[in-house]
């Protein structure tokens, strides 16, 4: 299945679109996220980690401004807010927010060697790529220069949407508790100037439909729709991750040592699918641990993603 992502970022009306045109957008991207939805069942055949639902980042984003007393439709695209990065070794979630950092480390999982010199481009369609430094530059590509380009508080913010263990995916929720738990990680990272929306035609109630966030970082917005998905609540990643929480929350450690109770738990992990049993171990390929030093955390914390494999991004102090 081709990535959504980049099926939006083709899906981009021009500068200046009329408002039907923005409408087409959000339609679009509705039918994107409802076949995604429904792949998932086909993926539960598989031995592979899945994703329950996914928050969805949309570089493309339909700013509503007021303006003499009317509404403004303006359209940005910008790579810096991007949440994912294109690496040599393929499409990743932003960890670091520094693209040849987070690529760097994909090439290492990869290849199990010290990486070649890379370079990170705008890739003028709203995202980032990084390239080989020997590598032919596409037309259209500019460089970004070394060090952190992307926004680490929107990459962080999406990914505490996204965990497994207290975040969107950890259950089923309604529309209030959806804004709840929104609204914490807003106030969390200063993102004061943010707000949450709700489509009215297709609110979670919790049960049949469970929410999902689509966050819009150009319109500094994040809204809530009812997604319908049968797996909430018994996907077995989502018990891994709120074990993972409570052992981090009852130990107060730094990044390295929240590494190896991540590793420890990963050990001690069996997950069942169709009677299979998966390991959920780095030497499996299945668990990628990714650290990110905040000197200003007290202690560290965990933020558990499920896609084609278990994610889990501990954010904390050096230890």
């Amino acid at each position: 299945m081709s990535d959504p992502l980049d099926e939006l970022r083709d899906l981009a009306p021009p500068v200046d679109a009329r408002p039907e045109l923005l409408e087409q957008l959000r339609n679009d991207l509705m039918t994107i996220i409802e076949r995604d939805a429904h792949s998932k069942t086909e993926q539960l055949d598989e031995l592979q980690p899945r994703r329950a639902k996914r928050k969805w980042a949309i570089p493309i984003a339909a700013a509503l401004v007021a303006c003499t007393g009317a509404a403004a439709y303006a359209l940005s695209l910008s790579s810096s807010d991007s949440t994912s990065v294109e690496c040599p070794t393929g499409i990743y979630d932003a960890v670091t927010g520094d693209p040849v950092v987070d690529c760097s480390n994909e090439w290492r999982r990869s290849y199990n060697s010290e990486p070649p010199a890379m370079v990170a481009y705008d890739n003028g369609s709203g995202g980032v790529t990084v390239l080989l430094a020997d590598d032919p530059v596409p037309e259209g590509y500019t460089p970004v220069g070394p060090g952190q380009f992307q926004n680490s508080s929107i990459i962080e913010f999406e990914a505490s949407l996204d965990d497994y263990g207290t975040g969107l995916s950890s259950g089923c929720y309604d529309e209030p508790a959806a804004r709840e738990i929104i609204q914490a990680d807003l106030d969390r990272l200063g993102l004061a100037a943010w707000t949450i929306t709700a489509d009215s035609s297709r609110l979670p109630d919790g049960a049949d439909l469970c929410a999902v966030a689509i966050v819009v970082p150009d319109a500094q917005q994040v809204q809530v729709i009812g997604l319908s998905n049968d797996a909430v609540g018994t996907d077995p990643y989502a018990r891994f991750a709120a074990n993972l929480n409570d052992q981090l929350e009852a130990e107060c450690v730094g990044i390295d040592e929240a590494a190896t109770v991540t590793r420890t738990l990963g050990d001690s992990t069996d997950i069942r699918i169709n009677g299979a049993i998966i390991e959920v171990t780095e030497e499996a390929g299945v668990l990628v641990i990714n650290t990110v030093e905040d000197p200003a955390a007290t202690c560290t914390q965990a933020d558990v993603n499920v896609g084609g494999r278990v994610e889990v991004i501990l954010r904390g102090p050096k230890s």
